[in-house]
């Protein structure tokens, strides 16, 4: 391979790790951990209702033949736990395509075996709803140290193939702002053209 082709090769590849960052719809739960369905059940691991800020897990749901239909057996409410959020920070690139970025900064009990589970949102088209939710995967005692140790985790916001304008985001509610994108939110031309 010449030195020419490598560089194009490292090149594409950057652009590839660039987009897939950018375009990501953000990794919630229920992408790693897929419904599964055995013998007329359904299990369902993470829900979100994008018609409100709440988050559902384990779904259990059987398949009943008297109604044609399914039965909701067991479902778990995520809470929304407003008390853990302390701050929303929030981290905007300058180079083109932009990335948008939320820390939220707090007491996440990560040491205790909570696990956050986000829903990012874009309502109307200029406001991120982002729900952040803890479950508790495993009940391990917990000191008070643990309990109270900050954290902070960051979520990339869906803004590749956004027009220009001013965007409002809000986290559970409570944590709000706003962020302006100045041109349509895409991969530059110029890029493209190396690989042509």
């Amino acid at each position: 391979m010449t030195k020419h082709y490598i560089k194009k090769i490292e090149k594409l590849f950057f652009v590839i790790v660039a987009m897939s960052s950018l375009s990501i719809t953000p990794l919630f739960a229920h992408e790693n951990h897929p419904p599964i369905y055995s013998s007329g059940s359904l299990s369902i691991p993470i829900i979100e209702d994008g018609s409100q800020p709440v988050l559902y897990r384990n779904a259990y749901l059987q398949y009943d033949q008297n109604i044609n239909g399914w039965k909701l057996v067991n479902v778990e409410t995520i809470p929304l736990d407003q008390n853990r959020i302390k701050e929303v920070k929030l981290m905007v690139t300058e180079s083109q395509p932009v990335q948008v970025f939320l820390e939220i900064i707090g007491t996440f009990r990560l040491l205790c075996g909570d696990r956050d589970v986000v829903s990012i949102l874009l309502n109307g088209g200029k406001k991120f709803e982002i729900s952040v939710g803890f479950y508790s995967e495993r009940s391990n005692e917990c000191t008070d140290a643990d309990k109270e140790q900050i954290y902070g985790i960051v979520y990339p916001l869906p803004v590749l193939d956004l027009n220009a304008g001013v965007y409002e985001y809000a986290v559970n509610q409570l944590h709000s702002g706003s962020f302006e994108l100045k041109s349509l939110n895409r991969i530059p031309e110029s890029l493209w053209e190396q690989f042509r």
